[in-house]
Parts: structure tokens; C-alpha cells; sequence
């Protein structure tokens, strides 16, 4: 009896000890868990599914249906990618108002022409609100790519993107190959989604700059296909984008020729709204924004950041070559910049500020237009390397302008700043409030037109400059001719 007592005793201590220790256990791994945190159904995006179209055909991975249809963007763009055995334009078309899972930056690669239907869905990179589209890049590793050559283009790719939110075009572009990129209808999430943070956003917008060449190509014509990737076309045209605060700082940017057309767009609170910096050897670039609004922008973080932030900035890096920028039927309002509402030039020291024309008509706000040359924003600011042209709602700005030295076409605005280089046909009635005007080159005032200065402008005439007065110049402190220039005043008709 006693022993029967003991056994069973022992068998209830060994029960209690295992009881005791799966309780420990149990306890150890809640309290990992609790460390650890755990999506709920709250917080975890139901994705959308993303099906892939060839032509008039879909193909399904399984074969089980007529829609081939993935569970990120990636995937269906990798698979696009690979593939070798379909025929017919590509359409990647995402799943109504849904969440698009874009995986990891530089992920959903894009190296073949296709168009993207996004159908109201908003992109998703992990927890993060928004995310990118790579185009024309190398990134061995950081994509899941083995091919040594990256996923550079092998030819010229359309790339169109319609009513998809969120998302962003990037790209160290690696090709000689040319670009087109079309966006409609697509907007920053936070235009859609007034709760989303900016802690939990990736950003929006384009970016194409220059690849690394230097892994990129090797050996003997490394340098000759570096120089045609440089030179390279890259077209962009955005149609009824919202850019809101969830927008990249640098929202619109590209260092390529070719032609940017951005139509009845919305900027909202971005320090370089648009951002364009032709690097190429020689210049072929077309700028147009039409009836686009630019509301609180131009603010910067940075003492660095404000030698270039402005609503538009335009520069040609380069001594010559074709830049051109029209401003049409545009708004600013409350821009924050240093640099004026549009920026053209380079103000920064060890530059170069090559010609751009510009062409601003139709203002439906007051603007200033600003032209800087390398060294404004040295050790010292130099004021002479500064011009501001101030226009009023309805004005026309029509000049080319290298740096400081501007031809004018037609003003109708006032100019201000320390000196205005002035050279060219004024065929407008201009008015001038700079402390000094410095005529170069050949200068004439059109029958009929009116100069008006400042009452303490001087006017210098440099040495082997000619200025013909048709017109009238009315105020003015003095005009100053060195030797060798000429200046003279007709009476008589043109």
C-alpha cells in the first residue's frame, strides 16, 4: 500500500515537473512573441493581384485559366522579363482600388515596352505607402538578377503608367537607348489617403539620372557606350498628376535630352518641384509646363539645398547646345524659394550655365523669374551674378538667357537685381529697375518701344558694343559709353 502511495506520488511529481515546464515554455515563447511585432489584420494589406496580357491573349502560369496573375508587381514584371515566347503589346493590369505589393526598392524592374493599368490601385512596399519602378538600371544583387549585364535596355522602351497611385519612376540609366514615359492620372497617396504619415511613405514622382558607367562597360568601347548612354533621349509626359506631400523633395528630374511636357498638373509643398539639368555634351532639351499649379513650394531643410530649390529650375550644363523652357497658363502660389518661382541657370560656384531660352506667357499669378551664373552662391554672394525679372499675373517673358546675360525677345514685366547684362532686340515696351545695366554686344531698342530704367539706373555701354536707340528710354541715372563701343539715338523711323 505504501509502495502503491510512493509510486503514484512520484508519477504526480513527474506530471507536476513536465506541467511546470511546458508552462515555462509557454511563458518564454509569449513573451518573445510580444517582443516581436506581429501584424494584425488592422494593420496587414489584403494585395492585389497583378495579371500580366500579351496582346489580345492572357496567359495563366497554371494553365488552369485565361488570366496569368501574380501576387506583386515584381513577380509580374521579372516574369515579363524573362519571357520569350509571347508576342502582342504588354499590359500589366492591377486589381481595382487595390494595394499593389512592389516588394523592395528597385525591385519592379521595367525593361520592355508596356502599360501599366493601375485602375485606381496604390502602391505598397512592405508597410511603406508607395515605391519605384526601375528602368534602365544595374543593380546586380540588390534585385535578384545574375545577368552581369543588369537589366539595361536593349532597345528603345514606351513605358505608360495610367491612375496609378503612389508610384515612382527610377532609373540610373545605363543604355544608349531612349526612353518615353507617360503618366496619367496618377497622384501622391496622400492626396487620396489624408491619414497616411510621411514616416510611412516612399516617395513619388520621376528620377532618371546617369548610371554607374564605371561597372557598367568594360573594355575596349567602355568609353564610346558610356558616351552614348550620356547622350541618350529620354521623353516624359505627365498629364493630371497631383504631386502632394508625399511627393519626392526633388519631385520631376532628369540630366537627359529629349522632350518633358507636364500638362494640368498640381505641385503641392515640394522644395524642387521640377528639377531639370541637361548634362549632355550636346544639348537637344524641350521643357514645357502648361496650366500646372505650384502652391508652397520652393521650401528647403538645408543651407545646401537652398542654392537650388525652386518651384521650376531649368539649367544647361553645358557652353552651347538647344535648352528651351515655356512657362504656360501656369499659378504660383506662396513659393518659399530663394531662387524665385523659376530658376534658370546655375548659381553655384565650379559650374557651368549654358544658354536656355525661355518662352513665359499666360501667368495666372504674379512670378518672378530669376537667371543666376556660377559663383552667385559662392564664399560671398556676388549680386552681380543674380537677375530677377518680375512678372504680373497675364505678363510675357520671351528671352535666352546664359547666366546673367540675357537677350530679351519680349518683356512685359518688370527687371530688377544689382546688374543686368543686356544685349539683342527689344521689340517690347521693357521696363529695367537694376542699379546698372551693362550693354554688350549688339543692342537696339525697336522703333516705337519704351526702355524704362530706374531713377538711379546707370546704363554702361561696354567697349565694342553697339546700342541703337529707335525707341524712347524714359528715366535712368546716366549713360556711360567706354571707348571703342557706340551708342546712338535715332529720331527718324526704324
Amino acid at each position: 500500500m505504501n509502495m502503491k502511495t510512493k509510486d503514484v506520488r512520484r508519477g504526480g511529481g513527474l506530471a507536476s515537473k513536465k506541467l511546470l515546464a511546458a508552462i515555462a515554455v509557454l511563458a518564454v515563447v509569449f513573451l518573445v512573441l510580444a517582443a516581436v511585432p506581429v501584424a494584425d489584420a488592422e494593420n496587414t494589406p489584403t494585395y492585389g493581384k497583378v495579371t500580366v496580357k500579351f496582346g489580345d491573349d492572357f496567359y495563366m502560369e497554371s494553365g488552369e485559366s485565361s488570366a496569368h496573375q501574380f501576387t506583386s508587381m515584381k513577380d509580374a514584371l521579372d516574369f515579363i522579363n524573362k519571357d520569350t515566347t509571347h508576342a502582342g503589346d504588354i499590359t500589366v493590369i492591377c486589381e481595382k482600388n487595390k494595394p499593389v505589393n512592389f516588394v523592395g526598392s528597385h525591385q519592379s524592374i521595367v525593361n520592355k515596352s508596356l502599360t501599366i493599368e493601375g485602375n485606381g490601385a496604390y502602391v505598397m512596399t512592405g508597410n511603406e505607402y508607395g515605391g519605384d519602378i526601375a528602368v534602365d538600371t544595374l543593380h546586380p544583387g540588390n534585385n535578384g538578377w545574375t545577368n552581369p549585364t543588369g537589366l539595361a535596355f536593349e532597345g528603345n522602351v514606351d513605358l505608360t503608367i495610367n491612375d496609378l497611385d503612389g508610384v515612382r519612376v527610377w532609373g540610373e540609366k545605363s543604355s544608349q537607348y531612349k526612353l518615353t514615359l507617360v503618366m496619367n492620372n496618377c497622384d501622391a497617396i496622400s492626396e487620396k489617403d489624408g491619414n497616411v504619415g510621411p514616416d510611412k511613405n516612399r516617395y513619388f514622382g520621376v528620377y532618371i539620372t546617369h548610371g554607374n558607367f564605371t561597372s557598367s562597360y568594360t573594355g575596349e568601347d567602355a568609353e564610346k557606350k558610356k558616351a552614348a548612354a550620356i547622350e541618350s533621349v529620354v521623353d516624359i509626359t505627365l498629364n493630371n498628376c497631383n504631386f502632394g506631400n508625399n511627393s519626392a523633395t526633388c519631385t520631376v528630374y532628369s540630366n537627359y535630352n529629349g522632350k518633358i511636357s507636364i500638362n494640368n498638373c498640381t505641385f503641392d509643398g515640394r522644395a524642387q518641384a521640377v528639377c531639370i539639368t541637361n548634362k549632355a555634351a550636346s544639348p537637344n532639351l524641350d521643357v514645357e509646363i502648361t496650366n500646372t499649379n505650384f502652391k508652397d513650394c520652393g521650401a528647403t531643410k538645408t543651407d545646401n539645398e537652398k542654392k537650388y530649390a525652386a518651384p521650376v529650375k531649368v539649367t544647361n550644363c553645358s557652353e552651347s547646345g538647344s535648352v528651351s523652357l515655356t512657362v504656360d497658363g501656369c499659378t504660383f502660389d506662396n513659393s518659399e524659394s530663394a531662387n524665385g518661382d523659376v530658376l534658370v541657370g546655375e548659381g553655384r560656384s565650379n559650374k557651368t550655365s549654358g544658354p536656355v531660352s525661355v518662352d513665359v506667357k499666360n501667368l495666372k499669378s504674379d512670378a518672378t523669374i530669376e537667371f543666376q551664373s556660377p559663383g552667385y552662391y559662392g564664399t560671398s554672394t556676388e549680386s552681380t551674378k543674380k537677375v530677377s525679372l518680375g512678372l504680373e499675373n497675364g505678363s510675357t517673358a520671351k528671352v535666352t538667357a546664359t547666366g546673367t546675360e540675357i537677350a530679351i525677345e519680349k518683356i512685359t514685366g518688370e527687371i530688377t537685381g544689382e546688374e543686368f547684362e543686356l544685349s539683342g532686340k527689344i521689340s517690347e515696351d521693357t521696363t529695367i529697375n537694376a542699379k546698372k545695366v551693362i550693354v554688350t554686344g549688339n543692342t537696339t531698342v525697336n522703333s516705337g518701344v519704351t526702355l524704362t530704367l530706374g531713377k538711379d539706373t546707370e546704363v554702361v555701354v561696354k567697349k565694342d558694343a553697339v546700342f541703337n536707340l529707335y525707341g524712347t528710354i524714359d528715366g535712368g541715372k546716366s549713360i556711360d559709353v567706354e571707348k571703342d563701343a557706340s551708342f546712338k539715338a535715332y529720331s527718324g523711323a526704324q
